[in-house]
């Protein structure tokens, strides 16, 4: 048998199980608690005026007709082909316009978490969790807003630009900015924002590094390269895990 198959020992594949249940168990419980939290709300009644200015001009974009054409509206049309796509796949219906802000819920609350991890660390990266999860906005939850939307795609941008800050490629700065034009096509007014401060965020990031010293710039290099050692060792274990386990 290869040196590089061998399966740890019991002991260290107790500690490496518990160090990924220890990575994993925040997003299980922000999932878990996603999932009841707005489960409850999920049926709650419906504002008329959510029906008049959100839920109607979406069914007519299914059923043909163009925003500022056939129709006035005050916002950028995501919201209005993103739930007509939805009512054409699968009815149109106010129980399918929800499970779909369902999913957009679930899937920010998780990106949230992501973020607080990099950000903060550790368990307390529940807090801010566990203050969307108790922040009863409107008293509407499932209200159908632009920014229930968008919200996923803001905290994306700022996701892809933690990591061009990181790594220096371009590739996230692009994906970044991608992010802050789905935001715009949902609301323009946050979407012009955004795009503004990434703009001069980038601007003075560049300007700083230029007036960083040789040094400097090789400490950072070296901690990239200790944090990407790490991300793979981490991957290594896991496999190592899973390759005992199926034995």
């Amino acid at each position: 048998m290869r040196a590089d198959t061998i399966p740890s020992s019991p002991p260290a594949q107790t500690a490496e199980r518990r160090s990924i249940l220890k990575t994993t168990a925040p997003y299980l419980i922000t999932l878990a608690a996603g999932i009841i939290c707005y489960s409850i709300f999920f049926n709650r009644g419906i504002w008329l005026s959510v029906i008049g200015y959100t839920v109607a001009p979406a069914e007519r974009v299914m059923q043909g007709e163009v925003p500022y054409r056939d129709f006035l509206y005050n916002y950028t049309p995501g919201m209005l082909w993103l739930n007509a796509l939805l009512m054409k796949a699968f009815g149109p219906t106010i129980a399918v316009i929800r499970a779909g802000l369902f999913a957009f819920k679930l899937a920010t609350l998780l990106m949230l978490l992501h973020l607080a991890r990099r950000l903060v660390g550790g368990w307390a990266a529940l807090i801010p969790v566990a203050l969307a999860l108790g922040w009863l906005g409107y008293k509407y939850i499932f209200g159908v807003f632009p920014t229930q939307y968008s919200m996923l795609f803001v905290l994306m941008g700022l996701l892809f630009m933690l990591k061009h800050d990181e790594t220096e490629k371009l590739s996230w700065l692009i994906l970044s900015g991608l992010s802050v034009g789905v935001v715009f096509i949902f609301k323009y007014n946050v979407g012009i924002l955004l795009f503004a401060s990434g703009t001069a965020a980038v601007f003075i990031r560049e300007l700083i590094l230029s007036g960083a010293t040789d040094e400097e710039r090789n400490l950072e290099e070296r901690n990239l390269e200790e944090r990407n050692l790490e991300e793979r060792n981490l991957y290594a274990r896991s496999r190592l895990i899973i390759s005992a386990a199926k034995r």
